[in-house]
This record gives structure tokens, C-alpha cells and sequence, in this order.
């Protein structure tokens, strides 16, 4: 009798750990758009951040309204910033106070097997001053996940988006003028795990499209086609012990405002690892294959590279982390803005309550532009940043940056300095 309330009891408590892991998906997925879609100059993207910073280092097993077999998923967030220099000018610099309010909802299903969530994200920026910049992003989606059996499953998705796109690629760019693209993205996954082996396969199919040509100019696109296949299979030894090979393929055809057409390719391989020998530091390596061409130009491009990360765990409560990655990258808005990009960053991070993280880093980008006539450019940005649990839902959230631009081209360099408060708050 005994054995049997402890069977029953273990039954219980892998249920709800099962219906845990429901939540938790369908909360990421809820939260997982706003971070994609809305693309704003940079100090205003950092509100969708911090919905998935909240969605990861807090328990999710509460979250949402449950209605029958679904869980309705809401989240709202603000954030107000005030930045010196707000068109990342050399001279004339214009200050400006930025208000951005974000909100997402959706409902994900809470079935035993398989899942599917359709939901909408929104977000709302407005400027003080330059009222003529303030923006309304936006994003609907679908998302579905059947599982073949429990080692094997299928992933979808769809969404249609309003985004804010820039000239420019990674964080160097032209926040000063954005333009206004509607985004499609259909993506089509499958997973399987064999034992110590798990294989990836996933196809995307995305179209952007311009909403007005009045702001853009010649070597931006009116219509961009992009099409791309990716694979991984991951030898896992042990939950921090893994070896991997990946590889990803993009095609990628614009219609450029002035009537032209061109059309590039980007083949990226990599193989690596990563490595848990104890609590005390992490690790992860890999070398990497790149292969871009431009089709239009006849220009090719390869690089070879070693990148990864490593982490120090100096306490319990205090880490210290650097990465390094070097990769092609093609701009946001304009096709000409093709980038081989060095990434650089160092942390520390140390959480100094239950309810206290914080951490400080330090980032360098170092841009090769491979278009002639383009100057090369270094971005330095370092951020101070606070997060406080007020409650289980409620995170308030502060920070201050510095942000320096070095360039060949002197008269694209500038400064600037951000301040932030932001509250976010998921059910």
C-alpha cells in the first residue's frame, strides 16, 4: 500500500513537471517574436530583451491563465531612455527622451503531446522630441510541434510582421533613418535523438517587402527573397558535454529601388564543441567555413575562423565570461552593406540577492566591409545593467551604456551615452 502512494505520488509529479515544460515552450514562443520582429535603433530593441531575460531566469510553472487544455499567455512592458546623442551624430548632437511599450498575448496549447500557439506581439515607439521618428511595430503568428514520438517531432511556423529595418549590419548602423518592410517567414523543422545522437534538419522561406520608397534609396531593396536550409547532429556525452558539425545555406535575391537585381549566397560550416569538465568553468570551440558570393558583382569571399566562449565561475553567485565569433554578415535594409564582423565581448555577471542580478560587459565589433568605396569601422559599447524581481511577474529593470564609433571615415564617428529604466511584467 505504501509502494502504491509513492507510485502514485512520482506520477503526480512528473505530470506537472510535463505541463511545466508545455508552459515554458509556449511562453518562449509568446516572447520569442517581440525579440525578432521588433527592430528599432538599437537602445530601443533592448526592451524585447529583457521579456526573454525574464522569461529565462524565472520559474515558469505558474505562468499563464489556463483555459480547458490551453494557457493564455499575456506580457506588457515599458521602458524609458533618455540618450545624448540620438542619430549617433559626430556633431550636432540632439538629445532625446524614447518611450517604448511592448505587449504580446497568446494562447498555447497544453496537450500531453504536441503543441501549437498562435498569438500577437505589438510595440509602440515614441520620441519627445522628434516626434517624426516615432514607429509602430508588429507581429502575428502561428506555431505548431507534433511529436512523431517522443524522440522525433515535427516544427512549423508562420508569421507576418511590421519591421524597422536600417542601413547598415550588426550594430554599426544608420538609426536616423529607418524604413518600414513587411516580413513573412514560414519555417519548417525536424528533430530526432538516437540514443547519444541528435540530428536537426529546418528549412525557411522569408519575403520582405518595402511599405514606402519615399525614404529609400537606390541600393536598398524594394523586395527581398530569401530561402535557406540548415542541418546539426550532436554527439552528447553528457548534458555539458556535447560535439557537433553544422552546416547552413542562404539564398538570398533582392530588387534593389533602382531597378536592379542581385542575388547572393552564404554557406556556413562548423564544427565544435562544448565542454563542462566541472562547476567551476565551461567552455565551447569551434572552427568555422564561410563562403559568401555575390553574384552580381563576381565577388567572392571565404573566411576561416576559430571562435567560442568561455566561462569562469568564480563563485557561486559571481561569472565571468568571454566570447569570440567572426562571420559574414549582409545588412539590414541595404544589400551593398555585407560585412565580415569580429566580435568581441567580456562579462561579469553576479546575482547579489534572490531578487538582484546584475552584470557588467564590455563589447568591441570590428567591420571589413567587402563593397568598394565602403569604410571599415570599429563600435565599442559597454553597458552597466540591474534587474530586480519585485514579484513573480514583475521585473524592474536599469541601466546605463556608452557607445563609441571609430572609422576610417572620420565623420561617421561618434559617441554616445544611454540611460534606462524598464519595467516588464509577464502573468
Amino acid at each position: 500500500m505504501k509502494m502504491g502512494k509513492k507510485s502514485l505520488a512520482t506520477s503526480r509529479q512528473s505530470m506537472e513537471q510535463e505541463n511545466s515544460l508545455l508552459v515554458q515552450r509556449g511562453a518562449i514562443l509568446l516572447l520569442a517574436p517581440v525579440i525578432f520582429l521588433s527592430t528599432f535603433p538599437v537602445q530601443a530593441a533592448e526592451l524585447s530583451e529583457r521579456y526573454q531575460q525574464t522569461l529565462e531566469s524565472t520559474e515558469k510553472s505558474h505562468k499563464g491563465i489556463r483555459a480547458g487544455s490551453f494557457v493564455f499567455l499575456p506580457a506588457l512592458g515599458i521602458k524609458t531612455e533618455f540618450d545624448d546623442n540620438i542619430d549617433n551624430s559626430k556633431d550636432n548632437k540632439t538629445e532625446d527622451i524614447v518611450t517604448a511599450a511592448s505587449g504580446a498575448v497568446a494562447f498555447s496549447s497544453d496537450w500531453s503531446r504536441h503543441n501549437v500557439t498562435i498569438g500577437t506581439s505589438q510595440t509602440k515607439v515614441s520620441y519627445k522630441e522628434r516626434k517624426d521618428r516615432n514607429a509602430t511595430t508588429g507581429s502575428y503568428f502561428i506555431r505548431g510541434r507534433y511529436d512523431l514520438t517522443k524522440e522525433t517531432e515535427l516544427n512549423s511556423s508562420f508569421t507576418r510582421s511590421k519591421r524597422h529595418l536600417n542601413r547598415g549590419t550588426g550594430s554599426d548602423l544608420d538609426v536616423a533613418n529607418p524604413i518600414d518592410y513587411w516580413v513573412d517567414t514560414l519555417t519548417v523543422g525536424f528533430k530526432r535523438t538516437l540514443g547519444m545522437i541528435q540530428v536537426a534538419l529546418d528549412g525557411r522561406h522569408i519575403v520582405s517587402t518595402i511599405l514606402d520608397k519615399a525614404k529609400a534609396f537606390g541600393t536598398d531593396y524594394e523586395k527581398k527573397e530569401s530561402n535557406g536550409i540548415g542541418g546539426r547532429v550532436t554527439y552528447v556525452s553528457s548534458p555539458g558535454n556535447t560535439v557537433y558539425l553544422a552546416t547552413n545555406y542562404t539564398d538570398n535575391s533582392y530588387n534593389l529601388i533602382d531597378g536592379s537585381k542581385r542575388d547572393t549566397r552564404l554557406l556556413d560550416a562548423r564544427v565544435g564543441g562544448t565542454y563542462t569538465p566541472n562547476g567551476i568553468y565551461n567552455a565551447g570551440l569551434y572552427t568555422g567555413w564561410q563562403r559568401h558570393t555575390d553574384h552580381s558583382t563576381d565577388e567572392e569571399q571565404k573566411l576561416f575562423s576559430l571562435g567560442g566562449n568561455f566561462q569562469w565561475n568564480i563563485t557561486r553567485l559571481t561569472n565571468l565570461e568571454y566570447s569570440y565569433e567572426k562571420s559574414f554578415r549582409e545588412g539590414e535594409a541595404a544589400a551593398n552593406d555585407t560585412a565580415e564582423i569580429t566580435a568581441q565581448q567580456l562579462t561579469l555577471g553576479n546575482r547579489f540577492t534572490p531578487n538582484w542580478n546584475g552584470n557588467i560587459s564590455l563589447r568591441r565589433e570590428d567591420f571589413e566591409y567587402t563593397s568598394s568605396g565602403a569604410t571599415n569601422s570599429t563600435i565599442y559599447i559597454g553597458k552597466i545593467e540591474n534587474s530586480f524581481s519585485l514579484t513573480d511577474s514583475l521585473d524592474l529593470n536599469i541601466g546605463l551604456s556608452h557607445q563609441r564609433k571609430e572609422a576610417d571615415d572620420r565623420d561617421s564617428e561618434y559617441k554616445s551615452n544611454n540611460v534606462y529604466v524598464s519595467f516588464t511584467y509577464i502573468y
